[in-house]
């Protein structure tokens, strides 16, 4: 079955602080063609649940190879009732977390809940309904998932590299980077991870400025000043279009406070001394180039 990426992603629910990483976040899939009784809605009502109870700071992330993907089964209808006849319907939801490019699975969850209403749709809402976010097996499922993908991880180390580095050979920086991404420090192959970070942001330098000139410029047009400030400030000073993009700067600083300008100077300064590693990591929250796509070859 082919998949359709959308930009849900719920976040692992233990961080390992031993590793001193963020926790692993997930992206949310749903099937592009859905067939039968089963609904989109009812796969964006998986969506929401999961939504509401993970939240937090790294809930929605697009720079992950791993998914959540969702599998909703009509197992069985029947019509009960004598003066109010109602449908009864048996409903089976699964979860598997899998990295798509690749196909590993990590973990699955599975679970069977009944829903009676007037009609089959409402019957099916209601059972899914039934799926509890507090669910410890629910938990568990991203728990273990995180385990196991770290796992994979550490046994995987050096083929990673070695993707990732072909990736970016082939100019696929956001493959490589979100393969890199949670290496844990801790492994013998971490300094060969951080080379390739560095690659990553070297070789994207100019891709960068001209993308963060481009978006400053807009945030500019609409006046929005302290926005096109915080793409201006992860601009290479080394990069080819770093003189218009000071001219800009001039510009913007011209229509702000001094406590804004000043503020803004120092983050900027807060940028330039961070590692290659650390700016990539910044950048990848800014920058389109190292994002994965919405839709990924159908």
């Amino acid at each position: 079955m082919r998949y359709w990426k959308i930009t849900f992603v719920v976040a692992a629910l233990c961080q390992i602080l031993a590793m001193g990483q963020e926790s692993i976040s997930f992206r949310y899939e749903v099937p592009k063609h859905v067939e039968g009784e089963i609904s989109s809605e009812n796969y964006r009502q998986i969506e929401q649940k999961i939504k509401n109870n993970y939240k937090g700071k790294n809930v929605f992330s697009t720079q992950t190879p791993f998914s959540v993907v969702p599998n909703i089964q009509l197992i069985d209808v029947k019509t009960s009732g004598e003066a109010h006849m109602v449908k009864v319907v048996k409903v089976n939801l699964s979860l598997t977390i899998q990295e798509m490019d690749n196909e590993i699975q990590f973990n699955r969850f599975s679970a069977t809940f009944l829903g009676t209403a007037d009609d089959v749709p409402q019957a099916i809402t209601k059972a899914l309904n039934q799926l509890k976010a507090s669910d410890p097996k629910l938990k568990s499922f991203f728990t273990e998932g995180e385990k196991n993908i770290r796992a994979f991880y550490q046994t995987n180390c050096n083929k990673i590299i070695k993707s990732a580095a072909l990736n970016i050979e082939r100019k696929q920086y956001n493959k490589a980077f979100a393969l890199l991404k949670y290496v844990p420090e801790e492994l013998g192959c971490y300094p060969e991870v951080e080379k390739l970070m560095t690659r990553i942001y070297t070789s994207t330098k100019e891709i960068n400025c001209s993308e963060m000139l481009h978006k400053a410029k807009m945030a500019h047009a609409r006046q929005d000043f302290s926005e096109a400030l915080e793409f201006l400030n992860v601009i290479d000073p080394n990069a080819k279009c770093y003189p218009e993009a000071s001219k800009l700067l001039a510009e913007v600083g011209a229509s702000i406070n001094k406590e804004v300008k000043d503020k803004q100077a120092m983050a900027r300064l807060e940028f330039e001394k961070k590692s290659d590693l650390e700016k990539v990591k910044i950048l990848a929250h800014k920058a389109d180039y190292l994002q994965i796509p919405e839709t990924i070859g159908e």
